[in-house]
C-alpha cells in the first residue's frame, strides 16, 4: 500500500530449495527475492500476481488472467552456488512492471514463456558464469520473453552478457525482434560483433572465431554476405528478419537450422556457394529453413548439398525454379508446399 511500500516485498528464506508451482499465484507483491539455496522455480510459480486490489488471480498453467493487472517490478536473485532452473512461464503476467532483469550467474535452465505476458522489459543482463554450472547443461529456451503466446516477439532492446557468458545458441529465439539494437559483450571473450559497413551500427553477433553466427540485426534493409569463416547457421538465427533482402552463404557452411530463415518477407534471393577443389563441404539443412519467405524468387543450391529437412521452401509462392542437386539422399516432405496453413 502507499501507507506501507515494504507490505509488498518478499525474501525467500534460506534453506528453501524449491518454489512450488503456483505458489505465489495471486499473491499481491511488488518485488521479490530468490533466496541463495533456492535451486528450482517450478513452471507457473508466480504466474499472475495480483494488482494491491487482489484482482485477477490466476494459479493454472497457461492461463495468464492476472497479465494485465500484475505488479511485480523487481525480481532479485541471490548469488547461488547451486545450478538454479526457472521453469516454464515462472514469472507469467507477473512482471508487467518489470522494466529489467538480470538473469544469475548460476541459472542453468530457462523455460519458454518464463517472462510472458505484456511485460515492458527493455534490458536484460545475462551475468551467467559455467563455474556454478556443475557441470549441468546450459539451455535457456526460445520465446522465454515472449510477449504474448499470439505474439511471441519480446520488447527487449538491450542485452548485456557478462563477461564469462558461454555462447548461447537461441539467442535469436530469445530476443529476435526489430526492437534488439544492441548486445553489448564487453571484454567476454566468448563472442564478436559485426558492424554494418562503415558505420558503429550492430549488424550481427558471432562466436570468437567467427565460425557460427548467433545473431542478425535488422539494421538495415540490404543483401547480407556471411562472412568466410562461418560453418554454421544455428536454428532461427535469421526468422523473420524483414529488412534481409538477400542472402550469400559461402563454401563452408555444412549446417543450416532448423527455421533460420523462417518469414523473412523480403528475402528474395539465396545463394549458397559450391565448393572447389578436392575437399568438399558437405551441406545439410534442417527442417523449414526456408519457409513462409513470400518474396524468394532465385535460389542457387550448391551440389555439395547432401539432405534437408521438411518445409524446405513451403509457402514460398513466388518460387518457380529450384534445380535439386544430384548428390541430395534425403528430401523432407511438403519441401515446396504452396501453403503455411497444413
Amino acid at each position: 500500500t502507499d501507507e506501507n511500500p515494504d507490505l509488498g516485498k518478499y525474501t525467500i528464506p534460506e534453506k528453501v530449495e524449491i518454489i512450488g508451482s503456483n505458489a505465489f499465484s495471486g499473491a499481491m507483491i511488488t518485488e521479490v527475492t530468490i533466496g541463495k539455496d533456492v535451486t528450482t522455480i517450478e513452471p507457473y510459480a508466480f504466474s499472475g500476481v495480483s494488482d494491491k486490489d487482489g484482482k485477477s488471480l490466476s494459479g493454472i498453467p497457461g492461463y495468464f488472467k492476472g497479465k494485465y493487472c500484475s505488479k511485480l517490478e523487481k525480481i532479485n536473485f541471490a548469488d547461488g552456488n547451486l545450478p538454479l532452473s526457472i521453469g516454464e512461464g515462472a514469472f507469467s503476467g507477473s512482471a508487467g512492471e518489470l522494466t529489467e532483469v538480470t538473469l544469475p550467474r548460476n541459472l542453468t535452465y530457462l523455460g519458454k514463456f518464463a517472462f510472458m505476458g505484456r511485460t515492458k522489459i527493455k534490458t536484460v543482463n545475462i551475468d551467467l558464469d559455467p563455474y556454478y554450472a556443475a557441470g549441468t547443461e546450459i539451455k535457456y529456451e526460445e520465446s522465454a520473453f515472449a510477449w504474448s503466446t499470439a505474439n511471441l516477439t519480446p520488447s527487449v532492446e538491450v542485452v548485456n552478457l557478462g563477461e564469462k557468458v558461454p555462447v548461447i545458441e537461441t539467442l535469436s529465439g530469445l530476443f529476435g525482434s526489430s526492437k534488439l539494437k544492441e548486445i553489448n559483450i564487453g571484454s567476454n571473450p566468448n563472442y564478436s560483433i559485426g558492424y554494418v559497413p562503415g558505420t558503429q551500427t550492430q549488424q550481427a553477433l558471432y562466436n570468437n572465431d567467427i565460425t557460427k553466427i548467433l545473431y542478425y540485426f535488422d539494421a538495415v534493409e540490404d543483401d547480407y554476405v556471411l562472412p568466410e569463416t562461418i560453418t554454421e547457421i544455428p536454428a532461427g538465427t535469421f526468422r523473420a528478419k524483414g529488412g534481409l533482402t538477400g542472402i550469400t552463404l559461402h563454401s563452408g557452411v555444412k549446417h543450416i537450422g532448423d527455421e533460420a530463415f523462417k518469414n523473412c518477407g523480403s528475402l528474395a534471393r539465396v545463394t549458397i556457394l559450391d565448393s572447389t577443389g578436392e575437399n568438399i563441404t558437405a551441406l545439410e539443412l534442417g527442417n523449414n529453413v526456408f519457409q513462409g519467405c513470400d518474396e524468394l524468387v532465385e535460389v542457387t543450391l550448391p551440389t555439395r548439398m547432401r539432405k534437408a529437412g521438411s518445409g524446405l521452401f513451403k509457402g514460398c509462392k513466388l518460387l518457380e525454379n529450384v534445380v535439386i542437386p544430384e548428390g541430395v539422399t534425403e528430401l523432407g516432405d511438403e519441401a515446396f508446399s504452396a501453403s503455411t496453413d497444413y
